[in-house]
């Protein structure tokens, strides 16, 4: 489907990255700066919908209010047959998109928005505007350390103190509206009874009113308001005074109904602005609960050394459509060296039947940090060298394709024909991403030497991950420090070494790794140790799933993703962040046992094998697991 601002925005001002939302009066994309690489949301506003005085008068309360909890508009632009707002870009989505994942929040996040909300109003209500659509789909969210920060949007039917008098109809959200509304009548309350609504759907999961618009109407007018009774009573009042049929009788002001908010999370023993804590809302959650599947294996083999790295070439190759026999990488580090086992691993579509066949065994003097497989080879990298070895050859040596004097970052591209590297080549000089063109054959040789220098957007970032996007497309990771909160910024670059923009997370990632699908990342963070990150490149968008567990290792597979805890627990992902499975641990909770998990790697769509080490006996086990038999929410 093409889309009006699509073919029309072809000026060399933005890129854009995709829609993000679509509402009664025009869409809103998300795009980037091509100058300077900035994240914007364009709001392309149909003229029929939204004549020019209400575009006007949207711009105007835009333009006059400037606060961290309000979304600002940076901009008006015009095209060929329309005109649009340059806004701040959110990257969390709207509240109702966290609202209707499979994941409760904290009492705390939910707190904490409703915080943030009232600040805002608080700012447009001292302005002498009421914005009178209060409601989740107008309150973006940014992602950062502590959770989210909600910024107020659309302002499109808000209105002015002085002309509450002259309101015209009752247009807004019949769910959320306050009962004068429904008479054409506004106030700073109205907003605050909307606040009200919110609080109570984020503690409760659901809305105190339902119905049909007619029936809304009545229940907010009539209807006595029914608070679950474990709902704490410091809340409860704060919902009985919000949610007042009379304007009179609710807070006088947003501020005044911050402090009570702030004063109940202290009673309660909270903090606004902290991370977590164990309480999980709504009290009615829409998680969705999954029984815990006993762990199974197909097979257990006993090892004598410890496995650091598990990596397999089915994946990539998709063996088993193809029937082809697996390569799998087992990396052993010892004192003094390397040893990298190399095994055919046949027969992956029947289950019952996977067995491996020794191939070669090598040995390397330079410890193997990562094993990358792109057919027809498998590159091992160290702390200054890259190696090749091609997949199907024995007995052979591995060729040193690289060597570099101090530390670097590489990645390789889903169809192996071009590598990234990022190093520095002097002290105190901007490290550069270099693109090397491969040679596909199994001579293994970077093909000389088509290096393509790409200079960082920010050469002061520490860079600590390159990762490949799509065949045409690779990313930088770096952590930007900040005064208070650490901040990593991602560079997207193409395979001809241009620069095409920068995208910046309020979040301190740990590692990340592409999904099967393109522009899709899963990531660990630092702040909120016990969750991963979903991040979409385009749109940008950021998930995060809160867990029950600090993730030890996480692959990516054709379906989504696989978790694991250090107990060798596991937790399945889809694409779009829901759990669909959940493993028993493989290991035991003994406080006792010195048995952990040490590598993971995935075989193909359902198969894959896990690596256990207990120091203490000097000995592990190598699992191979099928998800078809246990019993979990997938399709194969």
């Amino acid at each position: 489907m093409s889309y009006p601002l699509t073919t029309e925005l072809k000026r060399p001002k933005y890129r854009l990255l995709g829609l993000v939302g679509q509402g009664q009066f025009g869409r809103v994309y998300c795009a980037i700066h091509r100058k300077t690489g900035r994240l914007v949301a364009l709001k392309d506003l149909d003229r029929q919908r939204f004549p020019t005085h209400q575009f006007l008068r949207e711009l105007r309360f835009l333009l006059s209010l400037q606060h961290p909890n309000i979304v600002a508009c940076q901009a008006l632009d015009h095209t060929r047959t329309g005109r649009y707002l340059v806004m701040d870009y959110c990257e969390g989505g709207t509240l109702r998109n966290l609202m209707e994942q499979d994941r409760a929040l904290t009492l705390t996040q939910c707190l904490q928005i409703v915080a943030d909300t009232l600040a805002g109003l608080h700012h447009a209500h001292t302005q002498g505007i009421v914005h009178c659509d209060i409601k989740p789909e107008n309150i973006l969210l940014r992602v950062n350390s502590k959770g989210w920060q909600a910024q107020i949007s659309d302002f499109g039917i808000a209105q002015l103190s002085k002309d509450l008098n002259h309101a015209e109809g009752n247009i807004g959200s019949p769910a959320y509206m306050a009962p004068e509304r429904f008479y054409g009548q506004y106030s700073h309350t109205s907003d605050l009874y909307a606040v009200g609504i919110l609080l109570f759907e984020l503690l409760v999961g659901e809305r105190p009113f339902s119905g049909v618009p007619t029936e809304l109407m009545s229940a907010h007018l009539n209807q006595a308001l029914k608070i679950p009774t474990e709902i704490p009573e410091a809340l409860q009042s704060l919902l009985r005074r919000s949610l007042q049929k009379l304007p009179a009788r609710r807070f006088p002001s947003a501020q005044d109904m911050l402090g009570a908010l702030q004063a109940a999370t202290t009673e309660l023993g909270l903090g606004l602005g902290k991370q977590g804590d164990s309480v999980r809302l709504p009290l009615y959650p829409s998680d969705l609960i999954l029984e815990q599947c006993p762990f199974q294996s197909l097979h257990q083999q006993t090892i004598q050394e410890p496995i650091s790295i598990l990596a397999s070439s089915s994946f990539v190759t998709l063996t088993a459509a193809t029937g082809c026999p697996a390569i799998l990488y087992k990396v052993v580090k010892t004192p003094l060296v390397t040893v990298i086992d190399i095994e055919s691993v046949q027969s992956l579509s029947d289950p019952l039947q996977v067995t491996t066949t020794s191939l070669d065994s090598l040995v390397l003097s330079e410890e193997v940090e990562a094993v990358i497989v792109r057919p027809p080879a498998c590159f091992l990298i160290t702390a200054h060298s890259i190696y090749g070895l091609p997949i199907r050859v024995t007995r052979m040596s591995p060729s040193q394709l690289a060597n570099f004097s101090a530390n670097f970052l590489c990645t390789l591209d889903p169809q192996g024909r071009w590598m990234a590297i990022l190093s520095s080549e002097a002290e105190n000089v901007p490290p550069t991403v270099k693109i090397w063109q491969l040679n596909r054959t199994e001579a293994l040789q970077l093909s000389s030497p088509r290096i393509v220098a790409c200079p960082l957007l920010n050469p002061k970032a520490i860079p600590f991950q390159l990762i490949a996007l799509d065949p045409g497309h690779g990313a930088v990771l770096s952590r930007k420090i900040g005064h208070q909160n650490d901040e990593t910024l991602c560079e997207v670059f193409t395979r001809r070494g241009t620069l095409i923009g920068s995208w910046c997370l309020s979040v301190s990632i740990q590692q990340a790794i592409a999904s099967s699908v393109p522009y899709k990342l899963f990531a660990t963070e630092a702040s909120n140790p016990q969750s991963l990150l979903l991040i979409d490149l385009k749109p940008f968008r950021v998930v995060r799933i809160n867990l029950e567990m600090q993730p030890k290792f996480f692959a990516a597979t054709p379906w989504g993703c696989v978790v694991t805890g250090a107990q060798g627990q596991m937790i399945l992902l889809d694409l779009r962040g829901d759990r669909v499975g959940w493993i028993a641990p493989i290991l035991g909770s003994d406080s006792e046992t010195t048995e952990e998990l040490t590598a993971l790697t995935v075989l193909n769509q359902y198969t894959f094998l896990l690596a256990t080490w207990n120091a203490g006996q000097g000995q592990g086990s190598l699992y191979t697991v099928d998800l078809r038999q246990c019993d979990i929410d997938l399709v194969f």
